[in-house]
């Protein structure tokens, strides 16, 4: 019994060298899709290194989750000095080229002022991108801000969407209004 688990796990451990190296090779010819894959799985092994090299090169072909992902990798400093205007500039590229997630950071950027001057109009604006492309956390977050400006109405709005996109806490969000009657004609 232990002999055949040793050979089938030896088995597995060529299987995935095998399989990485033709990933590699795709890579490396221009496919953006299997460098973003090399990207997630050293990442998620911790090889930070590893992982901004094969991000770099989805993002060089194209791929805009790799721009997402090496700009959140820039934004946190994981094994690397943090670089907000690099962040950006990926974040950048991927809304640029209909990444909603890219969109959404550009708008926490903005709304915290992260490398840049605090702007909720421009925090606004992106976080738009990626409501109206139906990321509804995007929507929620403009719903808090407007919630805090006290323009209830917004908010709502903007809530609702967030709701209608799955995102469950801007079904709690816009229950809290309702609940509270902000914004909400009484009959």
């Amino acid at each position: 019994m232990k002999r055949f688990l040793l050979l089938a796990i030896f088995l597995l451990i060529n299987l995935y060298s095998k399989d990485l190296e033709l990933k590699i090779e795709a890579c490396n010819s221009g496919n953006g899709k299997e460098c973003l894959t090399l990207g997630l799985i050293y990442e998620k092994e911790q090889n930070s290194s590893k992982a901004v090299e094969f991000y770099k090169k989805a993002c060089d072909n194209n791929n805009s989750n790799g721009c997402v992902n090496l700009g959140s990798i820039y934004q946190a400093g994981k094994d690397l000095k943090i670089n907000s205007s690099k962040a950006i500039e990926l974040f950048k590229k991927g809304c640029e080229n209909g990444n909603l997630r890219g969109c959404f950071f550009l708008g926490n950027i903005y709304e915290d002022g992260i490398g840049v001057e605090e702007n909720s109009s421009k925090a606004i604006e992106f976080y738009k991108k990626a409501c109206d492309g139906g990321y509804g956390i995007g929507c929620n977050e403009i719903g808090l801000i407007y919630d805090f400006k006290y323009n209830y109405k917004k908010a709502l709005k903007f809530y609702k969407k967030a709701c209608d996109n799955h995102y469950k806490i801007g079904c709690y969000n816009l229950g809290d209004i309702y609940k509270k009657g902000r914004g909400v004609k009484k009959r």
